[in-house]
C-alpha cells in the first residue's frame, strides 16, 4: 500500500475514532459508560459544562481530536495496516451516510 493511501486511511481513522469518542454509545454502551465514568455528564448548572477536567476533556473536539491523530498517526508509522484499513473504511463509511440523505 502506497504511502499516500495509508495517510488518507490515517486520517479517516482518526476522523472516525474522534466522532466516536464524542458521539457515538458504542457496542453495548461502552464508550457511553467511559463518558459517564468521566464525569462527562456530571454538568456544572452555572456554566452548562462538566465540572470535572476530564469531563471537560470528552466534551471538546480539539482535545479528543488530539489523541484520536495520535492513534491514527502510531497506525501509520508502525505500519499497521489491518487496522488502519479498519479505520479508514469505517471513516469514508461514515462520511458518505452523514452525506447522503437516508429520507
Amino acid at each position: 500500500m502506497s504511502d499516500t493511501v495509508r495517510l488518507v486511511l490515517a486520517i479517516l481513522t482518526a476522523f472516525r475514532l474522534n466522532w466516536t469518542l464524542l458521539r457515538d454509545d458504542g457496542p453495548f454502551d461502552i464508550i457511553f459508560h467511559l463518558r459517564r465514568i468521566c464525569g462527562a455528564y456530571d454538568l456544572d448548572p452555572l456554566v452548562s459544562e462538566p465540572m470535572t477536567s476530564l469531563g471537560r476533556w470528552w466534551h471538546c473536539p480539539y482535545c479528543v481530536g488530539i489523541a484520536s491523530a495520535l492513534v491514527g498517526g502510531a497506525l501509520y508509522l508502525w505500519r499497521i495496516d489491518l487496522l488502519l484499513l479498519w479505520g479508514g473504511i469505517a471513516g469514508a463509511l461514515m462520511l458518505l451516510i452523514r452525506w447522503r440523505s437516508w429520507d
